[in-house]
């Protein structure tokens, strides 16, 4: 992959529910979760697991295990996005997304008729609009790029990145 493939614009990471896609462990460009695979996969290998673990633990299907990892490792599959949310990745029947392509709105919560019945038990959404409103959308985005290189992970609320290996490398 060229790295001006994985580059998209901050902006274009805002997803319609006002999540931020940098966060997300399967955009392309949060490196994390398919580098704990590959150690992983590293790990079980080193192990000799390949050796024993199927003559000792029958109901356990190694090789499944195996293709897991490898394929959670990957970026070429298709559960890594590419473009995020709006550029037409994830969840293709989205209420959210639906309604805002009709509505031509980049974010639910910059609609009027924010808060409405589509948007009400949707992940945190309004926890979510009314920090976006109180914050600005230029300072909101600066905090969200500052999550990302804290290597913060939407779904787990979990930061990923090592501070000792940053350190090294920087």
């Amino acid at each position: 992959m060229k790295a001006e493939e994985q580059q998209l614009d901050p902006e274009q990471l805002i997803t319609y529910c006002g999540l931020y896609g940098g966060h997300c462990c399967r955009w392309r460009g949060f490196p994390h979760f398919r580098e704990l695979a590959r150690e992983l996969s590293e790990l079980v290998d080193a192990m000799g697991c390949g050796h024993w673990m199927p003559h000792f633990v029958q109901e356990f299907k190694y090789e499944e295990f195996c293709k897991g990892l490898d394929s959670f490792g990957s970026e070429d599959h298709w559960y890594t996005c590419t473009k995020c949310c709006r550029g037409g990745d994830s969840y293709p029947d989205c209420p959210i997304r639906k309604c805002c392509v009709e509505r031509g709105e980049e974010l639910c919560f910059e609609c009027e008729r924010f808060p409405c019945e589509i948007a009400d038990g949707f992940y945190d959404i309004r926890a979510r609009g009314e920090e976006y409103h109180r914050l600005g959308r230029a300072e909101w985005l600066k905090r969200q790029l500052e999550l990302v290189r804290l290597g913060y992970e939407l779904h787990t609320g979990k930061c990923y990145q090592d501070p000792i290996t940053d350190e090294k490398q920087g």
